[in-house]
């Protein structure tokens, strides 16, 4: 992975604060993050990713080592034969690489269809008429209060896959998102869009996406619960924040923030 300068210095304070955790009170974040399913026209999304610190160089070289000894340029979940007995399990030992560097996982899955379903009204209510832009914003204040549960209030980078759909819609949503709403401009400073070919945590970002779908549809890959299992002394790895907005979640979100706002005008 190509050597990028660090975006800044997290955590709101420098070690005379000891009301921090003493390895995040320094924590620099790079956010990868992909999506399964394109915002136009699928029925069901999902946006997901990982932060860490620079512990992506060392997760880079092992990935990359991985790749060479399994005879893969790279690993996208679109190219594998899951009928290849010999190939799907490779898939665990990545998972586990994930699982040494990563510091959070965060997914957010949306059922597009139905919010495109619901009434203008219903999806201003909800903050936003397109489904791509309520998924950007809830992931992003998913983020925003576990980085601040974690005295982590600053800002970080977030990069996303460069292809030509999915980077413009990307830039769309946070150029508006931005401009409507003050956190996400304090929260994201940077925007960037690489080749996934090449920024092996955009493959890690991948795996995420893939299996999180898969497994919101009953179908889940194997390595699925090697991402997601808690973590042990004897097998650390990031805790991952999902969330699934189904029809149930969209009415009762909807309905609670009408509540809010009716409340807000007496």
């Amino acid at each position: 992975m190509p050597h990028t300068p660090s975006p800044g210095i997290l955590g709101g304070g420098g070690p005379e604060n000891d009301s921090l955790p003493p390895r995040k009170a320094w924590l620099v974040l790079w956010g990868y993050f992909d999506e399964s399913g394109k915002f136009a026209d699928s029925d069901f999304v999902c946006l997901c990713g990982y932060l860490a610190d620079d512990s992506w160089e060392k997760f880079c070289t092992d990935w990359r080592i991985a790749l060479q000894r399994h005879g893969l340029p790279f690993l996208h979940m679109s190219t594998i034969d899951w009928k290849n007995e010999k190939v799907v399990p490779v898939l665990d030992e990545f998972a586990r690489i994930i699982r040494t560097y990563a510091v959070y996982g965060f997914s957010v899955a949306v059922d597009a269809k139905y919010y495109r379903s619901m009434p203008i009204e219903k999806r201003k209510i909800l903050g936003a008429k397109d489904p791509r832009d309520f998924t950007f914003h809830r992931l992003l204040r998913v983020i925003r209060d576990r980085l601040h549960e974690d005295h982590l209030d600053d800002w970080f980078s977030m990069i996303f896959d460069y292809e030509e759909g999915f980077s413009v819609e990307c830039l769309k949503s946070m150029i508006k998102l931005r401009k409507d709403l003050p956190f996400i401009k304090a929260l994201v400073r940077h925007i960037g869009f690489a080749d996934d070919d090449i920024f092996h945590p955009l493959q890690a970002a991948d795996m995420f996406a893939y299996a999180y779908k898969r497994s919101l549809q009953g179908n889940a890959p194997l390595y699925w619960n090697t991402l997601t299992q808690p973590a042990t002394e004897q097998s650390p790895g990031p805790p991952c924040y999902t969330l699934e907005y189904d029809p149930v979640l969209l009415e009762s979100d909807c309905a609670e923030l009408k509540r809010r706002q009716d409340a807000q005008a007496k």
